[in-house]
Formats: structure tokens, sequence, C-alpha cells
């Protein structure tokens, strides 16, 4: 996975969880939490992601997320959450043609 593919997917991923935390994201993206980290930072940079808290109470906002501009994070149905981002990730990659690993996610 190229790292364009990866920042895109750990955008995605946050897109689709706003508050999540780099644990939650390494999972569903299928990368290790300092690759989330790196990637994250990356992304603030640019000005897509907000950054909330420090060390492993760091939440990820999209930039434009309502959510990012709240001292604490919404409470949130952490399962649900999950779900929806694991979906959205198997269909990302089915769409690029990475059906095997769509198939993985969707198993895990």
């Amino acid at each position: 996975m190229s790292l364009q593919e990866t920042s895109e997917l750990v955008m995605m991923a946050i897109s689709d969880c706003p508050g999540a935390k780099s644990p939650e994201i390494a999972e569903v993206v299928g990368v290790s939490k300092s690759t989330v980290s790196s990637h994250g930072r990356r992304l603030a940079e640019a000005g897509r992601v907000v950054l909330r808290g420090q060390g492993r109470g760091r939440r990820y906002y999209p930039a434009r997320a309502p959510e990012a501009d709240r001292a604490e994070p919404p409470a949130r149905d952490e399962g649900r959450d999950h779900e929806a981002v694991l979906f959205r990730a198997a269909r990302a990659l089915a769409v690029a043609g990475e059906d095997a690993a769509a198939l993985a996610v969707l198993r895990s």
C-alpha cells in the first residue's frame, strides 16, 4: 500500500468515526498505531484533521466536523461506530480491487 493510499484510508476512518483514537484507526486500516500517528500528524499539518488530547488520549477529528470544536468528545456507541468503520474500510478496499483484504476486514 502506498503512502498516499494509507493516508487516504486513515482519513476515511477518521471521517467515518470522528473522535477515534489511533488504536481504533490502526485496527480498521490494518496498520500500526505509529503509522496512524504519523499520517495523522501529516493530515493535521495539511489542515484535514484536528488532533485533540495528548498521548494515549489523543483523538482524531475531520477538520470540518462539529465535534472538532468541542473540548470533550461526544458520547458514542463504541461498538456501533467500530462496525461502521470496518464496513466502510472493507468497501474502500473492495473498490480498490483488494477483495481478499476487504474480506479479512469484514471477518475481523
